[in-house]
Formats: C-alpha cells, structure tokens, sequence
C-alpha cells in the first residue's frame, strides 16, 4: 500500500521507515461514521485497537440509574480502547457516540501482534499511548476533585489551554450539554457560570471558541479552598 505524502499516519504506527509504514498502513481499516453514530457500545469485545482519524467522539458510561456519564473526549489521532487491548478479557468498559463526523481506524489484535513482533517502534508507541492514558485519567480525577462549578470550569480551561501548549484559546468539543456532561455539572449551572466569567472578563466565547483572558485569575479560583 502506497503511502501518500500528506497523508496524517496514526501515532500508533509512527516512527517507521516508509516502507514498514506501508505495510502497517494496509493492515488498518478504516470506516466513516456520522455525527450521532454510536461507534462503540459498552460490553463489546475489544477485537483490536482503534483511533480517531478525524472527528470526536464523548466515551461514556451509564450508570444504574441511566444517566449518561462522559469520561473523555477523544480527538484527531485519540486513541479508544487501548486499556482494554492489553487486558485478558477485552470488552470495553464505555460506549463511544461521534460528535462530529469523521473516520475511525482499526489495528486487529493479530495484526498488531504480528506487526509489533517485527517492528519493535510498536512496542514504545503501545507504551507511550498507555502513559497518555493514565495521564489523561489523572487529569480526570483532579478535574473532578475540585469543590465548585466554578473550579471546576476553571481548571478545564486552564488544563485545555495549558502554558505547555502555549495557547489561550481553546475549542468547546461539543454543545453546553456534552461539557456540562464531561464537567459533571448541569447544564444550566455551566450556562450561568461561562455568562459571569465573560462578564468578569476571564474568558471570551465566541460560538464555541473559548479564549482565556485572566489565567492568573483562573488559577487563584482553582485553588481557593
């Protein structure tokens, strides 16, 4: 399979010469999905892994009492899946619904097996996409620990627009009513509260572009006691 020059390679496969990309290439497929599609449904096997070639998806889980809860966003390039891949019994834990439309990209369990055995670039890539992982969920749980709406907001912006990344400016991944969901907030208490930060000139939103204004005053919230 011929690689075309611009063509995005999956970080899961990066770091190769173009030939051993070609061949890990072919052995992906890749599927369009739709905005509202479930990608992925709770209790499926986890047959290999899969990645987001463009588009968004919220991974969520249902509760007893049937509410829905967003664990994460996954992006361009996130990979979905990859903490089950490696367990002994591999269903997923969550259900992935698109936000938007886009492509999603699928490594069988035997194709990566086969391509890791032979390209030990794989093995460091499944290592670093795990790391993320624990990463992504340490992130989680301090995004979730902070007492108010308001902290938590706060700390959202401030962790999504990250002097790291050198950036103000972020992109909300979806309606008031995924954030919110993502937040653990109402919706309503998150519409109120993004209308006082923009008044309190913290943050401009324009649609869903969300610029931060004051981070010092966004960090002083976070760690308000």
């Amino acid at each position: 399979m011929k690689v075309e020059k611009n063509e995005k390679i999956p970080r899961l496969i990066s770091g190769l010469d173009p030939k051993e990309t070609a061949e890990c290439m072919a052995a992906i497929r890749i599927r369009h999905f739709s905005k509202g599609e479930v990608i992925i449904r709770e209790g499926d096997p986890c047959t290999g892994l899969f990645f987001l070639k463009s588009g968004l998806a919220a991974l969520q889980k249902y509760t007893t009492g049937g509410e829905v809860v967003t664990l994460r966003i996954a992006s361009e390039d996130s990979a979905i899946g990859v903490e089950y891949f490696l367990k002994k019994e591999r269903t997923f834990g969550y259900s992935a619904e698109a936000l938007a439309s886009g492509e999603l990209c699928t490594l069988s369990r035997e194709n990566f097996v086969r391509l890791m055995n032979k390209y030990s670039q794989l093995k460091e890539n499944i290592v670093v996409l795990m790391a993320e992982r624990m990463e992504d969920q340490n992130r989680r749980i301090a995004l979730l620990a902070q007492k108010s709406v308001r902290q938590k907001i706060a700390y959202y912006f401030l962790m999504e627009t990250s002097e790291d990344k050198q950036q103000d400016v972020m992109r909300l991944p979806g309606t008031k009513e995924v954030v919110a969901k993502y937040l653990a907030m109402p919706r309503p208490s998150l519409s109120r509260e993004l209308s006082a930060m923009q008044s309190e000139n913290l943050i401009q939103i324009s649609g869903n572009v969300v610029t931060v204004l004051d981070r010092r005053a966004l960090l002083k919230i976070v760690e308000e006691s």
